[in-house]
């Protein structure tokens, strides 16, 4: 075999495995595609799933607030109520203890 034979060969050679590389890198980039795309998916899933949890979660959020506000609310009426009737009763109270102190004070005149 001479130089020419050889080179020729060893051409050949080369040209089979590139293109034994080529298809093995072509099946790869194949593969690398189908993987993203089934990671792009999953994520995009995954994130829609954390959005409808945050939705969720903001419309208990807001259910519990508007509990509260209303709840709030019962409370600062009762608190206003309890304090008017006081207010009623320590009156009467004051107009009783100012007529005991009325009747008192006309005893002692009388006694005195």
């Amino acid at each position: 075999m001479d130089a020419n034979e050889l080179a020729a060969l060893l051409k050949e050679t080369i040209r089979e495995e590139l293109k034994s590389v080529n298809e093995r890198l072509d099946n790869i980039e194949r593969d690398l595609s189908r993987l993203e795309a089934r990671m792009e998916n999953e994520v995009i899933e995954k994130v829609r799933a954390l959005f409808d949890a945050r939705s969720v979660h903001e419309d208990k959020l807001d259910q519990i607030q508007e509990t509260m506000q209303e709840r709030f609310n019962e409370l600062s009426n009762q608190i206003s109520y309890g304090f008017k009737e006081q207010k009623a009763i320590n009156k009467t109270l004051f107009g009783m203890y100012g007529e005991h102190e009325a009747q008192i004070r006309i005893l002692q005149q009388r006694s005195g």
